[in-house]
């Protein structure tokens, strides 16, 4: 999905590959922990994907993700890949990054001339995300509405440093996520993690609320529809409840979440 405003354009820390690969290197990087009875998960393993951005080699279209919390309601045909299936404890989680050119780098932060009379003012700031912990309001959404409160968070990480590459960022407090709970992913600003023109397996759900004032969830129609960013914002306060209305197919956020569950539990 083309997010408007900029034309076709849409983090300790190691490698991964992610997703089939990142379960291999969060496994390796808890390797000890079956000895000790601790049960390894990780959610949002999959397939690998390539980030749109640049959307084909050479390209200089650049799609991203913009001021928004979200988390996949299927990959490939998975349901539900980020919901724990028991309480835990979230230990790392993990993101691939694509490689926008200097130049959509600077437009997506800084903003842009974008025509003779048109400027694109830019997402506020370098690319950044984190982790974040969701508890669906079950009454709500059994009633058709989409409601979460943020539990928990990770600290924010900038992500230029590994734009091009998959990075795992290893928590020194995990955060605990009960039965149910979502491991979703805030994007204060903007980050080139997001893939299109997959499968219609693939759905993730954004917190975003259509409104009179704001708009739907997208805006423009056919190949040139996109993410409409005015109507939602990443959910960063905790305890905060946000509608996550808007939800998109054929699109993916490549990030996991490697959670860990002890003997005795937590």
């Amino acid at each position: 999905m083309q997010i408007k405003g900029f034309p076709k354009t849409r983090r300790g820390k190691a490698g991964l590959g992610l997703l089939a690969s990142v379960g291999v290197i969060a496994i390796a990087a808890f390797a000890a922990l079956p000895a000790f009875g601790v049960t390894l998960k990780v959610l949002g393993a999959a397939a690998p994907a390539t980030p749109s951005c640049p959307l084909s080699k050479g390209s200089s279209q650049c799609f991203v993700e913009a001021k928004v919390t979200g988390f996949q309601l299927a990959i490939d045909g998975k349901k539900s890949p980020f919901v724990a299936p028991w309480k835990a404890k979230v230990v790392a989680w993990s993101i691939k990054l694509g490689k926008p050119s200097a130049k959509a780098e600077r437009c997506l932060s800084e903003g842009c001339d974008i025509g003779a009379d048109s400027r694109f003012e830019g997402f506020g700031g370098p690319a950044k995300a984190r982790l974040s912990i969701l508890k669906p309001i079950n009454k709500s959404i059994d009633k058709g509405k989409q409601d979460y409160v943020l539990v928990k968070q990770s600290p924010v990480e900038e992500l230029k440093p590994f734009f091009g590459s998959t990075t795992t960022f290893t928590l020194h407090q995990p955060l605990l996520i009960n039965k149910g709970h979502i491991a979703a992913l805030t994007i204060p600003t903007w980050a080139p993690v997001f893939v299109g023109a997959l499968s219609s397996g693939n759905t993730w759900r954004a917190s975003r609320n259509p409104s009179k004032a704001k708009g739907g969830c997208t805006v423009g129609s056919g190949a040139s529809a996109s993410a409409n960013v005015k109507a939602g914002s990443p959910v960063q306060k905790l305890g905060q409840q946000r509608r996550f209305t808007c939800s998109y197919k054929t699109n993916r956020l490549l990030y996991s979440a490697s959670i860990v569950k002890a003997p005795g539990g937590f």
